[in-house]
């Protein structure tokens, strides 16, 4: 992972934001079926990437002074047309905060493919001592800080990314919350209907 918390702005202020969103684009091709476990119990969850949710990851609701920030599903777009550039984030307060969100979504693929268990909130409340809304979070931990990917949806099969973060205590955002063990994880190409096999445990048997 890249060091978030040594992010040199001017190094990569030319392509991190267009990166990110290329990235996030190549992602919507695809849904996530996750088989969890826990006890006895077994549950699937499926995690879609649509345009609108980018738009929250990337930080874009910082931004109140420019109109082509406001739109959820052109947002993408805007990015890849120049019509939003990194330059305007750039005096912003919250700039390496946000910069810190466009380096996650670069890491989205790692969390899917290498994650072995989601953390569940009660109620789709999200961790306390947080802002944060959501159903579940996917952990990546390095040495010296983790990675949170955030879905929400009225249902396990309707999962979409509500937030991402970097973060040097994940502690606070999955201890004491309700862990569920990944079993099996395929990716699955939404016009092409073909499924593969990203992760199956050894122990798990269907």
């Amino acid at each position: 992972m890249a060091p978030s918390y040594l992010f040199e702005w001017c190094k990569m202020k030319s392509t991190l934001l267009r990166d990110s969103a290329n990235y996030y684009d190549s992602l919507k091709e695809y849904e996530y079926i996750f088989t969890l476990g826990k006890k006895a119990t077994l549950r699937t969850v499926r995690v879609k990437f649509p345009n609108s949710s980018y738009h929250h990851l990337a930080g874009f609701q910082y931004i109140k002074q420019d109109s082509n920030f406001k739109s959820k599903k052109m947002a993408i777009y805007n990015v890849k047309s120049r019509i939003i550039t990194q330059e305007k984030f750039e005096l912003n307060e919250l700039s390496e905060k946000i910069g810190n969100r466009w380096l996650a979504i670069l890491q989205i693929q790692r969390i899917l493919d290498d994650n072995k268990c989601f953390y569940e909130y009660p109620d789709n409340a999200g961790p306390q001592r947080s802002k944060i809304k959501a159903k579940f979070a996917l952990i990546a931990n390095d040495a010296n800080e983790s990675l949170l990917l955030f879905l929400n949806g009225k249902t396990d099969t309707d999962m979409t990314p509500c937030s991402i973060i970097i973060e040097k205590d994940a502690k606070l955002y999955y201890a004491g919350y309700t862990r569920w063990t990944t079993l099996k994880i395929i990716r699955s190409d939404l016009h092409s209907n073909i499924q593969t096999i990203m992760y199956q445990s050894n122990t798990y048997r269907e």
